[in-house]
């Protein structure tokens, strides 16, 4: 069904419901009018007839006619005041549905969010009562458009929405795919949004506003996490992230650098008190961090390039390299639980993989949680065939 055909309909719905709206109304005032004006004069005249039946008992069969009358006029009175409300209810019912209809199907003005945002906010972020005119902007025509951080593919986010659904309880889940693909919420996607949804732009400002999890401003090529939690910052976490941002150039109340390779944000807690001060580059984490290993760590994660070292040390499934007849000679596990990894555990199993595939080794390596000596970790452990186990601690 085309939106020419969507719009016909709403209003041949609305505006015949909107006429017999009326005209119940008319008549439940006018019966509310003519029994106000005829109830005085049916007592008056039934108060007339019972003094004269007191007087005359000839008079009692008018009396019983006249009762009976007035009766039976209220009982159809009552019974037509009834059907029209009855009527009045679903005419009035059928003509908000096509109101909303014809709201949701008229063009949509393209919202400005940053005046929307400035509206909603003061200084500092905190709501402010500052109110700005809102400038009008151009329809989206195109199937593309570029921001700060490049070419934004509206199709994507129409994608997004027809998955998503077009309500505005949808608002989280579309912000959040949204993020997910571009990394941030690009105005021009949050325009699309509101063009293509039953979403208001005040809504989006102050979902993507409350919710921390939202960014809407470019985020750069690496993500640094800083880890706040309470062992971290008593072991110098702020130091760290102020020397990232030294190292980087980070201007005041920003968090990326000019160049927009790293962003550096701060987190609770990443569950390697042990290894505390602690921060994660991309899916590389890094612990016992001092202000002279932050460059270093910088420096290693654009040599690594994004996303491999998550592949290398996340993603990766125990690997077995045999040969000769097939046969594994020996075990080695290392553990890749939180702190094995912020201890260089990840570094340490690709090392391994590397070195047992160059000789031919004919040994098992099998990734292992929690090995339960964070402190000494990077940690493996050597099992050979009828002898004990021998453990490798950094």
């Amino acid at each position: 069904m085309t939106r020419n055909t969507q719009k016909v309909l709403a209003w041949s719905a609305t505006i015949p419901s909107a006429i017999v709206t009326a005209a119940c109304i008319s008549l439940l005032v006018g019966g509310f009018v003519d029994d106000c004006r005829r109830a005085p004069l049916d007592k008056e005249r039934l108060a007339a007839l019972e003094k004269s039946a007191k007087q005359d008992s000839a008079q009692n069969p008018v009396l019983e006619a006249e009762q009976k009358r007035q009766m039976e006029d209220s009982l159809e009175r009552a019974a037509a005041t009834t059907l029209d409300s009855y009527v009045l209810i679903a005419a009035a019912m059928l003509f908000l549905v096509g109101a909303k209809g014809i709201i949701v199907l008229a063009p949509r003005r393209v919202p400005d969010f940053g005046i929307v945002t400035a509206q909603r906010t003061g200084p500092g972020g905190h709501r402010g009562k500052r109110r700005r005119k809102r400038q009008a902007s151009t329809p989206v025509s195109h199937t593309c458009r570029c921001s700060d951080n490049g070419p934004i593919d509206l199709e994507t986010v129409d994608r997004i929405v027809d998955e998503r659904g077009r309500t505005a309880a949808a608002v989280i889940p579309i912000l959040q795919s949204v993020q997910a693909q571009f990394r941030y919420l690009p105005e021009e996607a949050l325009e699309r949004i509101c063009e293509r949804t039953e979403i208001t732009p005040a809504r989006i400002a102050g979902v993507s506003s409350f919710y921390t999890q939202f960014r809407r401003t470019p985020v750069g090529e690496h993500l640094i996490r800083v880890c706040h939690g309470t062992a971290c910052h008593v072991a110098g976490a702020e130091a760290i992230s102020n020397e990232i941002r030294r190292e980087l150039k980070i201007a005041p109340g920003t968090d990326t650098d000019p160049l927009r390779q790293f962003t550096v944000e701060n987190v609770a807690c990443m569950g390697c008190c042990t290894l505390a001060p602690v921060m994660q580059i991309d899916e590389t984490t890094y612990g016992h961090c001092t202000t002279e290993s932050v460059p270093d760590a910088l420096d290693d994660s654009l040599q690594a390039g994004k996303g491999e070292a998550a592949q290398s040390e996340n993603t990766r499934v125990a690997s077995a390299v045999r040969g000769g007849n097939g046969q594994s000679a020996g075990e080695i596990r290392i553990g890749l639980g939180s702190c094995c990894v912020a201890g260089g555990s990840g570094k340490v199993y690709k090392a391994l993989e590397e070195a047992v595939a160059s000789i031919g080794a004919r040994a098992t390596i099998k990734r292992v949680g929690c090995v339960g000596m964070c402190h000494q970790t990077p940690l493996v452990e050597v099992r050979l065939p009828d002898q004990p186990a021998k453990l490798y601690a950094g």
